[in-house]
């Protein structure tokens, strides 16, 4: 069949291979080792010292044609230079191609068959922030082409066995801050988002610009590679507030009841534990009483309240207001 479509099938000519790159070149040597090879092709020229047809399993130990660049996550600096090179445009992943006979590496014409220059990359990385959170979507790609590589193929060129004690990690860049989100869990037992899951997580909450890649790693806490999608820019407009507050205060009699509520509003870390206030203003603004509560720390929507009868004539007040974690809210009588 040749070329059709971006894929190649037997019987192959040079002049097919040739067109599909759109060069003039015929030499074998060179299409085999050209920069334009999608490395994302299932079936592709790579370095093996057999000189006739590969089978499956030959490609497969061979990785396909492909490398990835491990990195120590554990290690800040090594985050860091993680981080920079992805930012860079380099995140470790290339095709190893042949470098002939003088290498013990043939160069071999039905490396081409079955490649598909259409192939894509099987992972995706994408922005799914909202205003007031930095939120990513990760995962593998459906319907993919044919004959394109998949992330069980790609798990077995980095050494990772299981996709399901395989994970998603994160390395997040604001300005000179790095801050890392690990795919292993707390207990170092098990991951926190498996690699044959497709995800939407959030990480973080602060307002800022932030420059994001992800890594996957085994739950073994081996080396990680970086995945190889674009790094995300991504703008956080709006600092979420930790707490949600809620406060009122009613007559009872001539005196006062307040009812308080502070709920955690955010889900990592926790919200510390810490004291609230109650200011109670008349109603020339002047300050007439406070009053303090000590909260423990609050995981996200859980909530703290409390009610409260005060001594206090509720037709002297004008104004009052609750502050707790550097969140106020003031109300008018």
């Amino acid at each position: 069949m040749g070329l059709n479509n971006g894929i190649l099938t037997q019987p192959i000519s040079l002049e097919d291979i040739a067109q599909c790159f759109g060069v003039s070149t015929e030499d074998l040597g060179t299409l085999c080792s050209y920069s334009d090879i999608n490395m994302w092709a299932k079936y592709k020229p790579l370095r093996h010292g057999y000189e006739g047809v590969l089978t499956d399993a030959q490609r497969a130990l061979g990785g396909y044609g492909i490398l990835a660049t491990k990195y120590n996550v554990d290690n800040s600096s090594s985050r860091e230079s993680a981080i920079n090179n992805a930012i860079a445009g380099n995140t470790g992943w290339r095709h190893d191609k042949p470098r002939g006979e003088n290498y013990s590496e043939w160069y071999r014409e039905l490396d081409f068959d079955g490649y598909n220059h259409n192939s894509i990359c099987p992972f995706y990385l994408e922005d799914a922030s909202l205003v007031e959170e930095l939120r990513v979507m990760v995962g593998q790609r459906v319907n993919l082409p044919v004959n394109n590589m998949l992330v069980t193929d790609i798990t077995g060129i980095i050494g990772l066995d299981d996709a399901s004690k395989s994970g998603y990690g994160f390395i997040v860049k604001r300005g000179s801050t790095i801050i890392h989100i690990d795919a292993i869990n707390s207990a170092g037992t098990d991951v926190n988002w498996p690699l044959n899951q497709n995800h939407t997580i959030s990480l973080v909450y602060a307002a800022g610009t932030y420059q994001v890649c992800g890594y996957i790693r085994d739950y073994n806490r081996g080396n990680a590679v970086l995945l190889p999608c674009s790094v995300l820019t991504i703008d956080v407009d709006k600092e979420q507030d930790i707490v949600i507050l809620s406060v009122t205060l009613s007559a009872s009699g001539a005196k006062t009841v307040a009812s308080l509520t502070i709920t955690g509003n955010r889900k990592s870390p926790v919200v510390p534990a810490g004291t609230a206030t109650l200011r109670i203003y008349n109603t020339s603004g002047k300050e007439i009483e406070s009053h303090n509560y000590r909260v423990d720390q609050l995981s996200y929507g859980q909530s703290y309240s409390k009610s409260d009868r005060y001594e206090l004539q509720y037709t002297t007040i004008g104004s009052y207001s609750l502050s707790y974690q550097g969140v106020t809210i003031t109300k008018q009588v």
